[in-house]
C-alpha cells in the first residue's frame, strides 16, 4: 500500500514540474494575475545576450517602472533627461496560455505595442523579452517595488 501512495505522489510532482510554462517558484498560491499587480523596476537589460546600457526606447530604460493595475491597466513611469518623469498609459493581459505578456501604451513620441516572453515570474522578480523588427533581442530584468494585492488596485 505505501509503495502504490508513494507513487501517485511521485506521479504528482512529476507532473507539476514538467508542466512549468517559465521559470516561477515551484509551489506559489497567489495566482499570475494577482502576482504581477504591482511596480516593477527594470533593473537590467539584455540586448542579444549581453547586459547593456542601451534601450529600445525611452520608455524601456533603467529605471522605468511599469505599474500593472487590476484593471488591466498599465502604466510605465520613465525620464529621458533623470529629471522629469514622465508617464505612458496603456493596458496589459496575459496571451498564449499565460506564456506572454502583453502591454500596449501611449508613450511621449509613439504608441508601443509589445507581446513579452514572460522567462522569469516569481513574487519579487519578472524577466521579459522581445524581438524587436531589427531582429535584436531585448531581455529586462525587472524587481518588484511594491505589490498591490493588499489594496485592491
Amino acid at each position: 500500500m505505501d509503495k502504490i501512495k508513494f507513487f501517485i505522489v511521485g506521479l504528482f510532482l512529476l507532473s507539476i514540474s514538467g508542466s512549468c510554462r517559465y521559470e516561477e517558484p515551484s509551489v506559489s498560491f497567489t495566482r499570475l494575475k494577482d502576482r504581477i499587480r504591482g511596480e516593477w523596476q527594470i533593473d537590467k537589460i539584455e540586448k542579444n545576450g549581453i547586459f547593456t546600457s542601451e534601450y529600445p526606447c525611452v520608455e524601456e530604460h533603467l529605471a522605468s517602472i511599469y505599474s500593472f493595475y487590476q484593471t488591466k491597466v498599465c502604466m510605465i513611469d520613465y525620464s529621458e533627461d533623470y529629471l522629469n518623469k514622465q508617464t505612458a498609459e496603456g493596458t496589459w493581459d496575459f496571451g498564449d496560455k499565460k506564456k506572454t505578456l502583453i502591454v500596449n501604451v501611449k508613450g511621449k513620441n509613439q504608441i508601443i505595442s509589445r507581446v513579452y516572453t514572460i522567462v522569469k515570474f516569481s513574487n519579487k522578480e519578472l524577466k521579459l523579452s522581445y524581438v524587436d523588427d531589427n531582429g535584436d533581442k531585448w531581455t529586462f530584468h525587472l524587481g518588484l517595488i511594491l505589490s498591490f494585492i493588499n489594496y485592491g488596485w
